[in-house]
């Protein structure tokens, strides 16, 4: 089975992890400095570089004809360029600038965190998950939750729900190799909000699910290691609080909506299995941002390129190799980028030919947020209109923010546009 080394220091994996059988010629440029001396050089010199860069960039973005997009501030034309120059340092040598790495296998303690072991949950996985996890040799692993309270309120650990309250699963984004569900870090803030926009919320757990290595062809924690933590967190709702999965909605941003959309997929599935009364129901609704829909090159060969909105997203160019890099790496022994065009558990808006139909028959009501400058604008249109063919316009609700870009929910400094989208929200959970 594989090597549980989530925790190890960056760098440290590939001393330790035995050369893949499997190892391709692929290469892609994610993490290709993180050796040092390389990495102190680069950070050096990207930082440098970007401080020098700022004065330029504040006398171009003056000029509205030379902002990314028109309806852009100055403020928001900066904002956008140096949180790019900080994820593309972050992609190319793991320096976490923005996204912290989750701890899978340690509980981070501190003031006001409410932290809870949640178990794996083996008897539950059946059919083709099942398969996969074998194909894949993936192991199951207890990983940490974190509640996170609505405002003003302080809800005991694992409390039964009390009538009429909903609870949200929130999993968070990071490409399936960074971000973290703890509290105090990037996400805490919009799970928070999140909590705050309805008042049927009173809490929400969220799961920090394994990551994938970052490291090129060691497939550490790849799929479906993250969905069979998030299986386990849907458990631990039902069986540890007394949840009904109805009063459950699963929510969460960029990798995290895949997520949700590979769980979601798992538990409608699975009613048709031998074993299904063994299986929760699936739940009440899914809540969408910025859902990465297609982690493999289907759109990119349509036409559709990343490329078109990558000078209005603080994505790193995918043309470097990052979306790639990641989306090797959580593909793991299903190949890439073979398994990412034609699996729906891990591309169920893949136009390619390979991919077999998909449907979304079965799934809860869901809302999708997005925006309209985002790199994954074109995938995420596709997933709508194949889910309100399947569902029905009454049960998708499609929210695209004009020239917001990717998970904007995210981001501080992205306003009015959020509290329009929280607002819309709202509605919608009501």
């Amino acid at each position: 089975m594989k090597h549980a080394l989530v925790d190890m220091p960056l760098g440290l994996h590939e001393f330790w992890l035995p050369p893949h059988r499997n190892r391709r010629s692929f290469e892609p440029t994610m993490l290709d400095l993180r050796r040092q001396p390389l990495r102190a050089l680069y950070i050096v010199c990207k930082s440098f570089g970007t401080v020098v860069r700022v004065p330029y960039w504040a006398i171009r973005y003056v000029f509205v004809g030379a902002r990314p997009l028109p309806s852009w501030s100055w403020k928001r034309c900066m904002q956008v360029n140096i949180t790019r120059e900080s994820a593309t340092l972050t992609s190319r040598t793991g320096f976490q600038v923005i996204l912290p790495s989750s701890k899978s296998l340690a509980v981070s303690v501190g003031l006001g965190v409410k932290a809870v072991w949640v178990e794996a949950t083996p008897h539950l996985v059946h059919g083709d998950l099942k398969s996969h996890v074998y194909t894949c040799d993936v192991d199951y692993a207890r990983i940490p939750g974190y509640w996170h309270d609505k405002t003003g309120l302080d809800t005991e650990i694992n409390a039964p729900p009390s009538p009429g309250e909903k609870v949200l699963l929130y999993f968070h984004g990071g490409a399936f190799i960074f971000g973290s569900a703890h509290p105090h870090e990037l996400h805490g803030t919009v799970i928070r909000d999140l909590v705050n926009s309805y008042s049927s919320f009173n809490r929400a757990l969220a799961i920090e699910y394994r990551l994938t290595s970052g490291h090129l062809n060691n497939f550490t924690n790849s799929f479906p290691a993250a969905i069979l933590d998030a299986l386990a967190g849907y458990s631990h709702l039902i069986t540890e609080c007394g949840f009904s999965p109805e009063d459950i909605v699963i929510g969460g941003d960029s990798a995290g909506g895949n997520l949700v959309l590979a769980l979601t997929r798992y538990l409608v599935e699975a009613r048709s299995l031998p074993e299904a009364d063994r299986i929760p129901s699936p739940p009440g609704a899914i809540l969408l941002i910025s859902p990465w829909t297609d982690i493999g090159t289907s759109h990119k060969l349509s036409g559709q390129t990343l490329r078109t909105h990558s000078a209005t997203d603080f994505v790193p160019d995918p043309y470097r190799g990052y979306v790639s890099a990641v989306s090797s790496n959580y593909c793991g022994e299903l190949g890439y980028p073979g398994a990412a065009n034609s699996n729906p558990y891990l591309s169920p808006a893949s136009v390619h030919p390979d991919m077999p139909p998909v449907s979304f028959k079965g799934f809860p009501k869901t809302i999708v947020i997005a925006g309209s400058a985002e790199y994954l604008i074109y995938p995420i249109r596709e997933l709508v209109r194949r889910m309100k063919e399947d569902l029905g316009e009454g049960m998708i609700t499609y929210h695209e923010e004009k020239d917001a870009v990717h998970d904007y929910l995210s981001l501080g400094f992205w306003e009015p546009e959020a509290r329009n989208t929280f607002a819309k929200l709202e509605t919608w959970l009501s």
